[in-house]
């Protein structure tokens, strides 16, 4: 069986993501919510035009109230990202029942990676975050397993109508 450059290809991607997935998560907590901070900092500089104006309190505060919900999107896009690139080379790959094999990647990676981050100063293991990691991993392989669907059904009524 001859592995194509494709699958190769998307397999490395996968790889590469899941060890900066897992680099982000050896970050310590002060390096962790600096990012996090950045982060945050960045988005009201683009989309609020009075930040600048406020004082260093006020935009500590906006900061601050950002934060979860910067810090809980990175998990779920990280893990849509995640279950798209595993369900996409498996596809490739030909694997029968690529998106529940993504799925279950993407679980035990969520799981392994809380779990690792017990281990790392300033940070803990969150079953919540897992459940987030979870839903955007359903959302990745499921927006990958539709696109299928739809692919499929298109090229199976244009060979019908031929």
């Amino acid at each position: 069986m001859r592995i194509r450059a494709v699958t190769v290809a998307l397999l490395a991607l996968t790889l590469a993501w899941s060890a900066a997935i897992f680099s982000f998560s050896s970050d310590n907590g002060e390096q962790s919510g600096g990012k996090s901070e950045a982060v945050c900092r960045f988005l009201l500089d683009v989309f609020d035009k009075d930040f600048d104006e406020l004082s260093v309190t006020q935009q500590q505060e906006r900061i601050d109230g950002m934060q979860f919900f910067v810090r809980k999107t990175a998990h779920f896009c990280s893990y849509a990202l995640l279950s798209t690139l595993s369900c996409l080379t498996l596809i490739s790959a030909k694997i029968r029942k690529a998106f529940l094999f993504a799925l279950g990647y993407s679980f035990v990676f969520a799981l392994s990676d809380e779990f690792h981050q017990t281990f790392v100063a300033g940070r803990s293991g969150q079953i919540g975050d897992v459940a987030i990691d979870l839903c955007g991993a359903l959302l990745g392989a499921g927006a990958v397993y539709l696109i299928t669907l739809a692919v499929v059904k298109f090229r199976c009524r244009k060979i019908i109508k031929l």
